[in-house]
């Protein structure tokens, strides 16, 4: 009979345990659910921070660019023509490279030209 009583009060203990670890393991499961709704959120807001600095960067860049060159390119046939460098045409609508135009910047520093022209 004493064995009855404590195979019950085992059991009785085996059961509260199993309670609690349930209890336990719920609470366990809602944290874990609030951890990757946050890890979620944290990895969207991350690609939306970055998509709201690289698409405004991306955009600058292609109307810059393009303004930029064409200044650029009429900066230097005016510095060209302020120097009398002379464009050389092969008939196939190619511009002198900027190498050939320094070039000849410094051909005409070497003569002695340059100086003469920037007076």
């Amino acid at each position: 009979m004493e064995e009855l009583q404590q195979s019950k009060s085992h059991e009785q203990e085996l059961y509260e345990i199993v309670r609690s670890n349930a209890v336990v393991t719920e609470e366990i499961l809602v944290i874990s659910r609030s951890i990757k709704k946050y890890i979620f959120w944290l990895q969207v807001m991350s690609v939306l921070k970055l998509v709201v600095v690289i698409v405004p960067l991306v955009i600058g860049l292609w109307f810059f660019s393009s303004s930029y060159f064409d200044q650029l390119s009429s900066g230097l046939d005016l510095y060209g023509e302020l120097l009398g460098v002379q464009q050389t045409d092969s008939g196939s609508g190619a511009e002198q490279s900027p190498a050939d135009v320094f070039e000849q910047i410094e051909q005409l520093k070497a003569s002695g030209q340059l100086d003469n022209l920037l007076q």
